[in-house]
């Protein structure tokens, strides 16, 4: 019951997060300039100071390692391991949906396909997956002491 739990959250949040960066790229150029100028003087108050494009980088980035993060612990959880099929399935899906979302992108006001976009989403996808391998090694290392021991 718990790892059903934990497939059916993590996939939720990545749907969830899918549906957000859908969101984001649906917006026209200039509606997503203000929200990154606003989101640059957010991240002043905390003395953060970026640029707008290293900014824009980031966001595909991080976008992507959160949903790589859960999509793989979801798909670790289907596969029963955390190896090849859960990494394959995890990058093959998600490059396949950044691809897609860079392709819709050319129907809106002001944006478009930039194969930079996409090597930031491949990015975020492979330090997502390494992120997620980590924590269920070392919950799977604690689990084997507590039980071992």
């Amino acid at each position: 019951m718990i790892k059903n739990r934990q497939l059916v959250l993590s996939m939720l949040t990545a749907i969830g997060l899918i549906l957000l960066l859908t969101w984001l790229s649906h917006q026209p150029s200039d509606i997503s300039i203000i929200q990154q100028r606003k989101l640059m003087a957010y991240l002043e108050r905390f003395s953060i100071k970026t640029q707008f494009g290293p900014l824009r980088d980031l966001i595909h980035v991080f976008v992507f390692t959160a949903i790589s993060f859960f999509t793989y612990i979801g798909l670790s959880e289907f596969f029963g391991s955390k190896g090849w099929k859960p990494f394959l399935s995890t990058s093959t899906a998600l490059m396949l949906i950044a691809i897609l979302d860079e392709i819709h992108q050319e129907f809106i006001e002001g944006r478009g396909y930039q194969l930079k976009d996409l090597q930031h989403d491949g990015l975020g996808i492979l330090i997502g997956s390494f992120c997620a391998v980590c924590l269920l090694s070392a919950v799977q290392k604690i689990q084997s002491i507590e039980k071992n021991g």
